[in-house]
Parts: C-alpha cells; sequence; structure tokens
C-alpha cells in the first residue's frame, strides 16, 4: 500500500462540548494569561493534556522496514499552552495539526531523545482538543515496539511495547496511568492475518491490501495496545463465560499448538471461577509469535507468546507445565495489570506478583497431581535478596532505567512469596475477597499499593501495616536465628532477627521485619506440636509449655531463613524428619545449604540431610537433594545445593564430582532415558534432575546407549537433550550433523536443544570453532545470540570470556541496544566475565565489564550487581574451604 493511501483517510475529529472553546476571538483578558511553556521534562511528562481517546491507522508490510501511520489524540487542556510534550521516538511526522472542533492550528513537532515537543503556530486555549499526526515509523529488528519475527524466510510483524516501547509507534502519553481507549486500523497485504486488543472487521482496500478496523477498546495504558500482522493459522479454542478464545499458530504449526489450544479455556475457566466474574475483554487471542524476548506479555485480549515454548509434537509433562503456569499468568493479567492498573512503575509489582501468585491458582485447578511452583518462587527470591544491592518491592522509580530494572526476581518471585504469606495470615476466602473487592473498586482504571493495603486491612479486620510494608517497602532477607533454652520444666526459643546476606559482611543494623513464625516441636507424647507468633522486634521469646528433644520451624510460607545450631539440626534429622511435612524438610535443608555455602554450616551436615531426602521416597524431596532446590525442571543441577560446585577450590572439584557420582550413578542406571508408558510430570522431574547431575559428575555409564538413541531424537521426550549432549561430545561426526540441521531446522523445540547441545562441546578447539560458527548463524535470533555464551560449567565459562574479550565488539554489533528494552541481550553476556570469581583478576574483570557493559542502555544496575555477585562469590571460595577440606578430604 502507498503511503497517499494512509494520508487520504478521514481524520477523526472531537466535537466541541459544553465545554469546548468558542470561536470568538479571545478577550484581551484571556490574551494577557501567559501560555504555560513546561521545560523538556526528565522522567514524567506534564500533566496539563489528558488524553481521553485515540485513534490510529497504521500501514503495515511485514515484508518493509517501516510502516506509515495516521494517529489522532482527543483530549483536553487544563490551561492555556504553547507547549505540550508527547512520546515519540524514531517518528518521522510530516504534517502536526490541533484543533478544537473549529479551527485546526498548525503544530511544529520537534523531536528531542524520546520525546516530541509540540508548539503551535499560537497557543492554545484550555478545553478540547485533537492532536493530529501524519508519520511514518520504522519496524524494527529487535524485540521492542513494532518488530519483525521471522519463521525461516517469512516474516511477521508483532508489537511489544511495555514497559516503554509504544512510543516507538505512535506519538502518545506513554505512561501506565493515561489510561484511554482506543481504536485501531490496520492496512495490510491481502492473504496476511492481523489481529490487535478487539475484534476487527476486514474490507477489501485495493487489489493488494485489505483495512482491518478494530473495535475501540476499554481504558488501557498504551503499553498494553497490541497488534500483530503475518501468516498465522487460526486455531479456535472455544470460549469463557462470554469471550471467544484463539490460538494463532505460524503457518504449518496449527497441529503443534494444540496443547496451547485445549488448556487455554480450562485456564480461562480457573481464573474466572476464582474471581467469579467473566473475563471483562471482549475476546482472547493467543498469539505464538515465531520468537520474542521475555516469554509472553499480556497485551489486553493479545497476549504474545514465544512460540519456542509452546510448538511440539508431543510436549513432554514439563512442557505443558511450562505452558500452563505461563499462560495461566499472562491471563491472569486480564485482572491484575489490565483490567486495574499500576498508576505508576513503583507499583508494577501489583500486577507482576498478584500474576506470578496466580500461576499456582491455576496450576492446582488445571491438574492436582502437579507440584505448585511455590519452591522455586521462595529459592529464587532468597537468591535475588541475599545482595545488599537488592532492590525493595516497591523500588522509587528515579529514572528511566529504574523502570527497565524493576522486572526481574523482587517484583515477580518475592512479591508472590509475600503475597502468599499475607494469604496464610488472613486466611484464602478473606483474601479472595479482599481482591474482589480490590478489582472491583477500580475497575478500568489505576491502583496502588495503598489501595491494596486498604482492601487488606479490611479483610483483616485491623490495620496490617508493618506486616505488609515492612516486606514491600525495604529491601533485604530476613534471617530469624532460634535458640532452645530450657530451664527446669520451662522452655522458650529465642528468637533474633537480622538481614541475611550471603557473606560474612555486616548486615545493615537498623532492619527489621515483621516476621509470622510457627514452630513445631515435640510434645509430651512425642507427638508433634506447633505453636505460631510474629516478630515484630529485632530480639523476642516465644515460650513453650515442655522442653522438647526438638524444636523446628513450621511451614515454608514464611518469608525468610531459619539458622539453627548443629545440635538443633541434628535433633530433627534424627528425631522429627518424620513429622515435618516433604515442603518443611526442603526449607531446612535449603536455610542449611545457604549456611554452608559460606562456610557456617559443616557440608557433611547438610550432606546428610541430602541423603535424608533422598531415603524418604518423595519425588520433590529427591529432586532437591540433588540441586535443583526449586523443583525448576530446568536440568542446571550438578548434584550439589547450588552455588556450592561454583566455589569449591578448583583442586576439590574432582572429589566432589566422585561424591556426586556415588550417589547419582545407581539413580541414572534406574531412570535412564526413556520415559515408561504412563509416566508423570514428577517422573518427568526426577529424570531431568538425575541426569543433570549424572552429566556434571561425568557418570559414563550411560554413553553406550546415549550414542545409540541419538538417531532417535524425535522420540525421546524430556531425555533428548541429554542423549544429544552426550553423544555429540562423544562423536564429533554427529555434532557436525546436528551443526547442519540447525540451520533449517523448523521444529522449535529442537531448534531450542539442538542449539544448547552445540554450544555445550566440551573439547576447547571444537567449542571454538562451533561457537564461531553459531555466532554467523542467521536461523538464531538475536537473544539466542546472547543466550549461548551462558551455557555450561566453568571450564565452558573459561572458553567463552577467552573468545569474547578477542571478539567482544564483533559479538556485540550483532545484538544492538535499544533504550526501550527492559534487559538488552548484550547484558547476558556479562555473567561470562563475572562468574569467573577470581580473588587475583577481580578489579580488571570489574573495570572490564563496567568499561564495555555499563552505559548499555539500563546496564548501570545490572553490571554492579554481577561485580558484588562476584565479590560474594569470590568471599564465599574463601570461607568454605575449610569446610570443603573438611569434608572432601585434604
Amino acid at each position: 500500500m502507498t503511503k497517499a493511501a494512509v494520508l487520504g483517510a478521514v481524520t477523526l475529529l472531537a466535537c466541541s462540548g459544553p465545554g469546548a472553546p468558542v470561536a470568538s476571538p479571545p478577550t484581551v483578558a484571556a490574551a494577557a494569561e501567559p501560555a504555560y511553556a513546561p521545560p523538556p521534562p526528565t522522567l514524567r511528562l506534564p500533566r496539563h493534556f489528558t488524553p481521553t481517546r485515540y485513534s490510529a491507522q497504521l500501514a503495515v508490510d511485514p515484508g518493509k522496514p517501516t510502516f506509515d501511520g495516521h494517529v489522532t489524540i482527543e483530549g483536553t487542556l487544563d490551561r492555556r499552552s504553547a507547549v505540550i510534550w508527547l512520546h515519540g521516538k524514531h517518528l518521522t511526522v510530516s504534517r502536526a495539526t490541533a484543533s478544537d472542533g473549529k479551527r485546526e492550528v498548525a503544530l511544529t513537532v520537534t523531536s528531542r531523545d524520546d520525546l516530541l515537543e509540540l508548539r503551535p503556530a499560537e497557543p492554545l486555549a484550555a478545553g478540547s482538543w485533537t492532536l493530529a499526526f501524519t508519520y511514518r515509523g520504522e519496524i524494527g529488528q529487535g524485540f521492542e515496539g513494532a518488530f519483525r519475527s521471522m519463521r525461516g524466510d517469512e516474516p511477521y510483524v508483532v508489537t511489544q511495547f511495555e514497559s516503554t516501547a509504544a512510543r516507538l509507534v505512535f506519538p502518545c502519553l506513554d505512561e501506565p496511568d493515561r489510561k484511554t481507549p482506543w481504536q485501531l486500523t490496520l492496512d495490510v497485504p491481502k492473504g496476511l492475518v492481523a489481529v490487535s486488543n478487539t475484534p476487527g472487521t476486514t474490507t477489501s482496500l485495493d487489489a493488494a491490501h485489505d483495512r482491518v478496523t478494530f473495535a475501540p477498546t476499554r481504558p488501557l495504558p498504551s503499553y498494553l495496545v497490541a497488534f500483530t500482522v503475518g501468516p498465522y493459522e487460526l486455531i479456535d479454542a472455544g470460549r469463557g463465560r462470554s469471550a471467544p478464545l484463539r490460538v494463532l499458530a505460524p503457518r504449518g504449526t496449527a497441529t503443534q499448538a494444540a496443547f496451547a489450544a485445549k488448556a487455554l479455556p480450562r485456564i480461562v475457566e480457573s481464573l474466572e471461577r476464582w474471581f467469579d466474574m467473566a473475563l471483562p475483554y471482549e475476546k482472547l487471542d493467543v498469539v505464538l509469535v515465531p520468537t520474542m524476548q521475555g516469554g509472553a506479555m499480556e497485551n489486553a485480549g493479545m497476549v504474545t507468546a514465544d512460540s519456542r515454548a509452546y510448538l511440539f509434537d508431543r510436549p513432554s509433562q514439563q512442557a505443558q507445565y511450562a505452558m500452563v503456569a505461563e499462560l495461566g499468568h499472562e491471563v491472569a493479567h486480564h485482572w491484575f495489570g489490565n483490567y486495574v492498573t499500576a498508576a505508576w512503575w513503583e507499583d508494577i509489582w501489583l500486577n507482576e506478583a498478584f500474576a506470578t501468585w496466580a500461576e499456582n491458582k491455576v496450576i492446582a485447578s488445571f491438574d492436582a497431581s502437579w507440584p505448585l511452583e511455590t519452591m522455586r518462587h521462595r529459592a529464587s527470591a532468597f537468591f535475588a535478596d541475599e545482595v545488599v544491592s537488592a532492590r525493595k518491592i516497591r523500588q522509587r522509580i528515579e529514572t528511566a532505567a529504574d523502570i527497565h530494572n524493576i522486572f526481574d526476581d523482587i517484583t515477580y518471585p518475592k512479591g508472590a512469596t509475600v503475597l502468599r504469606m499475607i494469604e496464610a495470615q488472613l486466611g484464602a476466602e478473606p483474601f479472595r475477597a479482599a481482591i474482589r473487592r480490590f478489582v472491583t473498586a477500580h475497575a478500568d482504571g489505576t491502583a496502588t499499593a495503598a489501595d491494596l493495603f486498604a482492601a487488606l486491612d479490611e479483610a483483616a479486620g485491623r490495620p496490617l501495616g508493618a506486616l505488609v510494608t515492612s516486606y514491600f517497602d525495604q529491601a533485604g532477607l530476613p534471617q530469624v536465628e532460634m535458640t532452645l533454652a530450657c530451664s527446669g520444666g520451662a522452655a522458650t526459643i529465642e528468637l533474633a532477627q537480622t538481614r541475611y546476606l550471603a557473606t560474612h559482611d555486616a548486615p545493615p543494623s537498623d532492619q527489621t521485619w515483621t516476621v509470622p513464625i510457627c514452630i513445631a516441636y515435640e510434645g509430651a507424647k512425642h507427638e508433634r506440636v506447633e505453636t505460631c507468633t510474629t516478630l515484630a522486634t529485632r530480639t523476642a521469646k516465644l515460650a513453650l509449655d515442655r522442653c522438647p528433644a526438638w524444636f523446628a520451624p513450621a511451614s515454608d510460607v514464611g518469608y525468610y531463613r531459619a539458622k539453627l545450631d548443629g545440635a538443633a539440626l541434628a535433633a530433627i534429622r534424627d528425631k522429627a524428619w518424620r513429622l515435618l511435612t516433604p515442603a518443611e524438610r526442603v526449607s531446612i535443608y535449603n536455610d542449611v545449604g545457604a549456611r554452608a555455602r559460606t562456610g557456617d554450616a559443616p557440608l557433611a551436615l547438610l550432606d546428610s540431610l541430602g541423603a535424608k531426602l533422598r531415603a524418604d521416597g518423595d519425588w520433590a524431596e529427591l529432586v532437591v537433594s540433588l540441586g535443583d532446590v526449586g523443583v525448576s525442571g530446568k536440568g542446571q543441577n550438578v548434584g550439589l545445593w547450588p552455588g556450592i560446585a561454583d566455589v569449591l577450590p578448583a583442586k576439590l572439584v574432582p572429589a566432589a564430582r566422585a561424591k556426586v557420582h556415588a550417589i547419582v550413578e545407581p539413580l541414572a542406571k534406574k531412570v535412564r532415558f526413556l520415559a515408561k508408558q504412563g509416566e508423570t510430570l514428577q517422573d518427568e522431574l526426577v529424570r531431568t534432575a538425575v541426569l543433570s547431575a549424572a552429566q556434571w559428575s561425568r557418570v559414563r555409564a550411560l554413553d553406550t546407549e546415549a550414542k545409540r538413541l541419538a538417531s532417535e531424537q524425535r522420540d525421546l521426550g524430556a531425555a533428548r537433550r541429554y542423549v544429544l549432549q552426550i553423544a555429540a561430545n562423544a562423536d564429533p561426526k554427529l555434532a557436525s550433523s546436528l551443526r547442519t540441521q540447525l540451520a533449517t531446522e523448523r521444529d522449535t523445540e529442537l531448534h531450542v536443544l539442538l542449539l544448547y547441545v552445540l554450544a555445550t562441546l566440551e573439547e576447547p578447539k571444537r567449542h571454538t570453532q562451533m561457537m564461531e560458527s553459531l555466532l554467523t548463524e542467521p536461523a538464531l535470533s538475536r537473544d539466542e545470540r546472547g543466550r549461548i555464551w551462558t551455557y555450561g560449567g566453568e571450564d565452558l565459562r573459561a572458553q567463552n570470556e577467552a573468545y569474547l574479550r578477542e571478539h567482544l565488539d564483533a559479538v556485540l554489533a550483532r545484538m544492538p541496544a535499544s533504550e526501550s528494552e527492559d534487559y538488552p541481550d548484550a547484558l547476558r553476556l556479562v555473567n561470562v566475565f563475572t562468574r569467573a570469581c577470581d580473588p587475583a583478576r577481580r578489579d580488571e574483570i570489574a573495570d572490564y565489564v563496567t568499561a564495555h557493559f555499563a552505559s548499555i542502555p539500563s546496564g548501570k544496575r545490572p553490571v554492579a550487581q554481577a561485580i558484588e555477585r562476584m565479590d560474594q562469590c569470590i568471599s564465599q571460595k574463601k570461607l568454605i574451604e575449610p569446610a570443603a577440606r573438611a569434608w572432601l578430604g585434604n
């Protein structure tokens, strides 16, 4: 379609209302009134112009590098103005006007970074105005704004506007509290599918183009507006209570998207039931994008998701679980985030923490036999919170970079874990009632943390106060030391809280939390007895009715680490183990693991607790004992508590491998590669954990079988990665064959697996040659070009670091960063350097990554935190050495 066809479209203009300015010349008094001319804003736009409706008409062809657009913004000025500021970036504006329905005033538009300065030919009076823009924008090669996503040689255009990328497509007020109805029209090549947030009507525009006119949306912030254009296949997924549901898959992949289409209505139904409310949008499409960053995005009525996680011939149980969890998260956003939107980015946890928390509600409803994600959320949150530089959940936003940095494990899993703790304190039904009232009260609007806390206070019948603010408004993870003191027949547990840090550095002394704590202990008849308290001061005492032979932290709901002495832990292991729940045992094991990593708990004690976990026969305990403490199924565990292998002295690593080998080899021989008929998700998670630990510990008992099975790579389920990895490392010819296959592989799951296998070849020369080959492979997406350097253990990290130091400019050139991205792909490379954990090179590495990565948009904080993690690792390596030698022998 030509540009002229777009520019000839009818401009929608607001009609004058009772409050509209009159057409007569201004009075002398009005002329004397100084016109408001705000200076360039630094973070938020001035508030004198309020939008009330957007209309946008775009001509989008996935095969072209640009699009043409015409946008009108209806709104009101609250004062006479000589300047209006909007967001807009990489937009070439050819015409701009302001109209009050009686007259039209030309606007001079000046681009200033990501802002548009609008100066009318004469000041605009207070009242209703419609701003109109004709312009041209860019279709990007990254993953923000309107970007091109390729499947083979077929292009698709997709949008990703969160957090601040709508300005790459529209002149707009790109802030979350500016919720406004939007009406989109897309002119697209015939034969392509175009979808947006609302249902659309298609008419023929000319012999080569169709026009798709979409219904106006409910009020939306700019970051939730979305559209896509491409050769999709449409799959009917049924209905929710009122909304039709569909899945859109790239051409030729509809059958591979079958599970997603089957799962979607069940996910929607479970959330509609929890909220007792129909999905608050007219329809819901799930668009499987060939490639995108961030997994998925909750655009109202048009969820986008990375097809690489959704297209399977026969999805494994783990793949099904991951799809349900992710779709549950994105659909939950239609209440948390879309229907009720955080008023500003400091409260984005209202969107993301709730959606993360809701994943478990969806999982429990979808399949009662599936494990919840609570262990993974808790483990991820604790890790994110153990550094001095950890953010607050509710972090003040002072710069644009702060907005991009908030999408992390503090906002998501920590927020979700704290919400779970609050739910446990209030009770499930009062909490549910509070959330329903909160959503209803702020429907189609915005909300702040204070609004939610008020709803929770009402449900509790009392002010929750520091129970919520101590977790949301300060950073860090509390550690509660528990010491049993007995005198005569009486006993107390002395409680003392400090901030937990993964080093021996002194924590900030002024921090306290309001910590709900429950203690289980031995009763008079050797039964389990439980008592609870709330620790709101630095120290306190909890009275018991007797001096027990053992006591233990009860439940895994609290957001704290428990610190018990060796005698108390031995008593739990030897006398109380069977009286604790699997979740409690895992929680105790993880708390000891964290202390063992810093030399504060004997590794032999941790080892003995791991043996108890394995002996109990519970699948989750077995998985945790092999190092997958969050039961994530990602296959990154090595058979030791996370991080311990990284901080062991190099000379002791072979002995550690031997210990793990002795544990894992019989398990590997038992589970093997091929699943048995009727195996469950739990069986798959066990197999993944065992095979991952077997690989790290050099178990070779399965090598012959792996080589034989490698030719059957499409029929191996969750074990396929390990089969191919073992076989490719053993057979250079097979690795070469897999490299050739990668270039043309259309199966998205296999593409991802092949990439991992090829990037983890262990022999140094073969590894370097393969990485050079992968760097220039056209079939790799931009995020994959960054991800391949992060795979594997220390040996591969060292090889990758050496290569990157020599070729960094060439590598970074293939991952250009944008200021609109929340996490540029190039930042993945930072850990390749900082994970060296080498005290002799500490300053040089810190200077190197600062010089090369801190200037990347939004890179300053991630780089500083990576350096802090390196410092922690160096400290831990020194602290753990005596305990490691005692455990492994000199």
